[in-house]
């Protein structure tokens, strides 16, 4: 109609963000709903580690099963559960849960409506196939309140963790990065198992959108005043630098890598099930 479009954008969140450090054992506060960010305190609790804690950097910074179960304590102590750990492996996700097999966060009525549950789910399989390890191991974990949610599950048992989740039945769930996309499910708190993935060339640290992206997960509407996202320095070392680049940096931005041609308009004619507005939805990519 050859009228001006204007774009809107806000960043102010409904539910404002505090950031912190789980560093020397103690939550420490980085970046409060304000947005300003101090690493004082995480910084002289790092220097009071002994240096071989430290060994390594951010490339040895992996949890123990002790400090997991420590974080998740304290968090239940703070009334801050739910909790979503984001991990950037399956094996670190199996690893992490591994280590709550001590943990129980739901009470008897709660164990019975979560195996009335997954009863249900699952009716509808085979004998052989409800009898599967992955989601007899699941069931009992669910019973107790904890949950994985990764992309070797079975996508029956993804749903299962999802409404569950969605319920309030889950009190920690190990993800990787996949569930911070498009499902709409929040939590209390969100923790960061690492800083650093790979991207399936390399070893990074994870970018400000990426950060961004999981942290924006920490905050239920109408629940919660605050959000609360905490990066685990699980060997003490601290790169201030590094931390602040990720939780104040911009996002990328995302361009358009569609062109439209003679060919590709002749090939969407051809299929029935792929229209443009499907090809426009797969065209963007980080810039």
């Amino acid at each position: 109609r050859k009228r001006k479009v204007y774009l809107m954008g806000s960043e102010k969140r409904p539910v404002p963000l505090e950031h912190f450090a789980f560093v020397g054992g103690k939550i420490v506060k980085l970046l409060d709903k304000d947005g300003r960010f101090t690493a004082a305190k995480a910084k002289r609790i790092s220097e009071d580690l002994p240096d071989k804690d430290k060994a390594g950097g951010a490339r040895r910074n992996l949890p123990t099963a002790q400090q997991v179960n420590k974080l998740v304590h304290e968090l239940n102590a703070q009334q801050l559960l739910p909790v979503i750990f984001f991990s950037f492996s399956k094996k670190m996700c199996e690893k992490l849960v591994e280590g709550m097999h001590k943990q129980d966060w739901t009470t008897a009525v709660e164990k019975r409506k979560i195996h009335s549950f997954v009863s249900k789910s699952i009716a509808t399989l085979g004998e052989q196939d409800r009898q599967l390890p992955q989601l007899l191991r699941l069931r009992e974990m669910l019973k107790r309140g904890i949950a994985l949610h990764h992309a070797g599950l079975l996508p029956i048992a993804k749903e299962i963790v999802e409404l569950l989740f969605q319920q309030g039945y889950v009190r920690v769930l190990v993800a990787t990065e996949t569930f911070a996309m498009g499902v709409n499910m929040p939590a209390r708190t969100v923790v960061f198992s690492s800083m650093r993935k790979n991207d399936g060339r390399e070893f990074r640290e994870i970018q400000a959108g990426e950060y961004a992206q999981m942290a924006g997960r920490a905050g239920r509407r109408g629940l919660d005043d605050t959000g609360v996202v905490i990066v685990g320095l699980w060997n003490g070392h601290l790169d201030e630098l590094s931390l602040r680049a990720m939780m104040k940096g911009t996002a990328k931005r995302l361009d358009s890598k569609f062109r439209l041609t003679y060919v590709m308009i002749l090939n969407l004619m051809r299929l029935h099930h792929l229209g443009v507005k499907d090809m426009l939805k797969r065209s963007f990519s980080e810039a």
